[in-house]
């Protein structure tokens, strides 16, 4: 049985964005897979319950909102271009 009285601070982790998860916030989990041969982005509704009882795992990265996921999407992106003109 959770601790009600325990909370856990999420911080975004959008481009120079120090947001805390507050209760009402619409936040966003993005995941990001570098593989050369199958890179994936992916982003779907934070879901406190599912973090308090599995946690993130290291290619999960909460965000503050779809400001701060198109960034992190737009950067991803970038890299991914980089990649292509390298190749």
């Amino acid at each position: 049985m959770p601790n009600e009285f325990q909370s856990q601070v999420i911080r975004c982790s959008g481009p120079n964005c120090q947001e805390t998860r507050k209760s009402t916030n619409h936040w966003f989990i993005i995941s990001i897979d570098e593989e050369p041969s199958d890179p994936i982005f992916a982003c779907w509704p934070l879901d406190m319950d599912s973090i308090e009882e599995f946690g993130l795992s290291k290619e999960q990265r909460p965000v503050c909102g779809q400001s701060c996921a198109q960034k992190l999407f737009e950067d991803w992106m970038t890299r991914q271009r980089a990649k292509e003109a390298l190749a």
